[in-house]
């Protein structure tokens, strides 16, 4: 009877034990959920915040980044190839001059997409560019530069033709100021030319005779050279000019008579009709947009009065050129292209300069100088497609910009 009252009582205890175990186990599991649960819901409020933290702080780098990322460089060669894409064998849009300041917008691989002064956007190479912080275009415009004035020129590592070219120089080019110290302060770094030249010397040994001075200037990569201070002017000085005449504007276009023409070109090595005109208002002064259906919309309007019914080859063509001729003056601006139909709008594709008695200095073929009134000798053979006229001088809208007062040369 003892065993059998042992025996309950081992069974009991069993129980018990089994429901404790049990109990713990579910007190475990339970506690175990709850931390489980607790500490899921605390990661997954910890990594909401972190990823709002994260979002928050990707969003103010993104702000700053934008503010990092406005890249400025100033052009290093003296004619910056622009293309329509980073490629080679892309069409050549327009070029911008050395000590141009440009905004790089774009980057593949070494091209760079730039913004131009006038504005105009296209691609070039790194290597026609010297990047700049900020800060660094801000003391690149403060610097007192130079601008040739000439055709062409060229940097020397020493005043003499017989040294080493650093760099050519076409018209329209800024380099920096070399100053020199003296008893009196700075002063702009300047020395003689080596004076009669001699039959002895080197054949450009005796071409430096008739150099009289030279002036030390720097590059836009910070090398230092010399170039003839006749080809140089202070800019300064330079670009502080008022609306230029009528002669002033025709005298410079005609100093480019017999230069190549050049698809997309705006220097005085190679120029196309548009380029022509920008080239000829900036060296007196003041930028205009890049391409002549932009041009076309600055300035007065002068009346053409165009019979577009009068074709080439047509019988009435020379009464109608005398015509629409007939309320130009020298100076102003003549456009070329198609006009408009029920189906298309119209076209600009061509513009010159006026420079009177019925002709026009234009870049087609090359820069020259054309009759636009049939049975001439030099008779332009795409007068007919004359559209429109504008005059510039005493306009003052927007478009026409003094380069003293553009951000791009100035702070």
């Amino acid at each position: 009877m003892k065993r059998v009252f042992t025996y309950i009582a081992m069974v009991i205890a069993l129980i018990a034990t089994g429901l404790a175990t049990e109990g713990l186990a579910a007190e475990r599991e339970m506690q175990n959920g709850i931390e489980k649960e607790g500490l899921a819901a605390g990661r997954e409020m910890q990594n909401g915040i972190e990823k709002e933290g994260v979002a928050a702080g990707r969003e103010a780098l993104n702000r700053l980044g934008a503010e990092k990322k406005v890249r400025m460089a100033v052009t290093g060669l003296s004619e910056n190839m622009m293309r329509a894409q980073p490629d080679y064998e892309s069409a050549l849009e327009t070029q911008s001059l050395m000590g141009t300041v440009v905004e790089i917008i774009g980057e593949k691989g070494y091209w760079r997409q730039v913004v131009t002064p006038e504005p105009y956007t296209a691609w070039c190479t790194n290597l026609g560019l010297v990047e700049m912080t900020p800060e660094e275009i801000d003391e690149y415009k403060a610097a007192p530069k130079y601008i040739c004035t000439s055709h062409h020129s060229a940097v020397y590592s020493e005043p003499s033709f017989a040294s080493q070219r650093l760099s050519d120089l076409s018209m329209g080019n800024l380099v920096r100021v070399v100053f020199t110290q003296t008893k009196k302060g700075e002063k702009p770094s300047v020395v003689k030319g080596n004076g009669k030249g001699s039959a002895k010397r080197t054949t450009k040994e005796r071409a430096d005779k008739g150099v009289k001075e030279w002036k030390e200037v720097r590059l836009p990569d910070g090398r230092t050279g010399w170039t003839p201070a006749a080809d140089l002017a202070e800019f300064a000085e330079w670009m502080e000019k008022p609306m230029p005449s009528e002669t002033a504007i025709i005298n410079t276009a005609l100093q480019f008579v017999g230069t190549p023409y050049l698809w997309g070109g705006t220097s005085s090595k190679g120029l196309d009709c548009s380029g022509l005109v920008r080239l000829t208002w900036f060296m007196n002064g003041y930028l205009l947009p890049r391409n002549a259906s932009q041009q076309v919309h600055l300035g007065k309007e002068i009346t053409v009065d165009a019979d577009h019914s009068i074709g080439e080859g047509s019988p009435g063509l020379r009464d109608e050129m005398i015509r629409r001729t007939s309320n130009l003056k020298p100076g102003d601006l003549v456009f070329f292209g198609r006009p408009a139909t029920a189906l298309k709008k119209e076209a600009i594709t061509h513009v010159g300069i006026y420079i009177g008695n019925g002709e026009i200095i234009h870049a087609s073929h090359k820069v020259r100088i054309n009759s636009l009134i049939p049975g001439t000798d030099n008779f332009y053979e795409n007068s007919h497609r004359l559209l429109k006229a504008r005059r510039f001088f005493g306009w003052k809208g927007k478009g026409l910009t003094p380069i003293s007062k553009s951000k791009a040369y100035n702070l």
